[in-house]
């Protein structure tokens, strides 16, 4: 197993990042990549607690600490983004990768209201909070850039991605 205190590359040394769903699947992989390419600190933000506190532990919590953070309560986004920017005093990198899918066999058809309102809190709006709050911080520190990802078959009939296939990700300028 390789050694994630050395990193395999410094194309991100001194970056501080939050990953939000970085409890398991694409957010942790991300966490993981983050610190292999030297990030000074990967905030690991997500409502599975026990699994993303496993996951900074074995990351080394110093580096990765846990912040619970549901992304559809903006008090909880707030206190992401600044808690993040007063423990590192800078914040580089937000990858926004919390998100829900529906099951696969779902389409928008199936779904009732109160599942849609979920998606959409979640996906559009959550996300939406999260580039508000670090935009605000990152004005403030007069650093920032944006880029969006999206998912490989737009025209595929699912309402949402199977676990990562729409990422927003945010990163201040250097």
């Amino acid at each position: 197993m390789k050694n994630l205190l050395q990193p395999i590359s410094n194309k991100l040394y001194g970056k501080v990042a939050i990953v939000t769903g970085g409890a398991s699947g694409i957010g942790e992989v991300t966490a993981r990549h983050f610190i292999n390419h030297g990030a000074r600190a990967v905030v690991i933000a997500d409502v599975q607690d026990e699994k993303g506190q496993h996951v900074a532990a074995s990351l080394g919590s110093q580096r990765c600490p846990y912040i619970h953070c549901d992304i559809t309560d903006e008090n909880h986004v707030k206190s992401l983004v600044e808690s993040t920017v007063s423990m590192y005093g800078q914040l580089d990198i937000m990858f926004s990768n919390a998100g829900i899918a529906t099951p696969g066999d779902q389409t928008i058809i199936d779904m009732d209201m109160s599942g849609s309102d979920k998606l959409f809190a979640i996906n559009a709006r959550g996300v939406a909070a999260l580039s508000d709050f670090e935009a605000r911080s990152a004005w403030a520190r007069e650093v920032g850039e944006f880029t969006a990802g999206c998912r490989r078959d737009p025209l595929e009939q699912r309402v949402a991605g199977d676990g990562g296939d729409a990422v927003v990700v945010r990163v201040a300028g250097s």
